[in-house]
């Protein structure tokens, strides 16, 4: 039985947060349906609504736990939920790696991009990504846990099982932020900075094309790094310190990498311009039917 020490007029914010997830995600998916043949980009897209769907599922039961001031837990169960949460914040991250990659290829190599892009095999090849990046956080970490390298732990003032390094010290740890943020990281700045030198010397209706591309990738990945700076500095504590950060910032990196499940329908909406033309004409079908009727 575990107590809850973040105080309760906080659920507001975690039922604001989940709220605004969720419409965020629904508007993205119902949007994306009316796009027709969806392109590589828009797989992605759908692979992060799926992880931030998750997300949004924990944090539903951070909610419910904040509100009740209490919960009683097995072991097992906490690490299921702690693993799954981290989990799926890392699949994020590995997406919108997969992404910066799937936006160099098609600046670098544009004529073979489009081939392999109107070819039948780059669906599946996507969606593999895709669910790679799913399975091989949740397998990676479940190994670590099983062999005793990483263990859950139930933070009070999260409130929610969360993970950390176990008694055979910080390889866990060291080695998911290396494989899963320093690694990921390192190539999302690699192909954002190459395609950025490469967008200066493009003239003409080449250029145009791919600085909304860019523009997109660039945009999304500013708000992904802006929220999760806070996650990062709370992995640097844990790796070079023995505590763990204090009450208020654990709540509030927690809080802000959550913001990060619910940017996707903002940022698509400012970045790619067949997706507005498309919510503008919903609304006003929507719009439509509400005064016919």
């Amino acid at each position: 039985l575990y107590n809850v020490t973040a105080p309760s007029q906080l659920a507001a914010v975690n039922i604001t947060l989940n709220t605004y997830i969720l419409i965020s995600n629904v508007l993205v998916i119902m949007t994306l349906k009316r796009m027709g043949k969806l392109t590589i980009q828009h797989y992605y897209i759908l692979g992060l609504v799926g992880s931030d769907l998750i997300v949004f599922v924990i944090n539903t039961a951070a909610a419910v736990i904040e509100i009740k001031r209490e919960v009683l837990i097995s072991q097992a169960l906490c690490a299921v939920l702690g693993i799954s949460s981290a989990a799926a914040c890392i699949t994020t991250a590995l997406i919108h790696t997969a992404m910066s990659v799937d936006r160099w290829v098609s600046v670098q190599f544009p004529f073979k991009y489009r081939t392999f892009q109107s070819g039948e095999k780059s669906r599946l090849i996507t969606v593999t990504i895709i669910v790679s990046c799913f399975v091989l956080p949740y397998v990676y970490m479940i190994l670590l846990h099983i062999f005793g390298y990483l263990v859950v732990y139930f933070d009070p003032s999260i409130p929610f099982c969360t993970v950390t390094s176990g008694k055979r010290g910080l390889f866990a740890l060291l080695s998911c932020t290396a494989i899963f943020f320093i690694l990921p990281s390192t190539i999302r700045a690699f192909t954002n900075i190459h395609m950025l030198i490469k967008v200066t010397k493009l003239q003409g209706a080449t250029r145009t094309r791919t600085v909304k591309s860019v523009k997109t990738v660039i945009t999304t990945l500013g708000v992904f790094y802006l929220c999760w700076l806070p996650i990062g500095i709370w992995l640097l504590w844990d790796i070079s310190t023995s505590s763990h950060p204090n009450e208020s910032f654990s709540y509030f990196a927690i809080r802000m990498l959550l913001c990060n499940s619910g940017m996707s329908f903002p940022i698509y909406i400012r970045t790619l311009p067949g997706f507005k033309e498309k919510f503008i004409s919903m609304i006003r079908r929507c719009n439509a039917r509400v005064h016919s009727v």
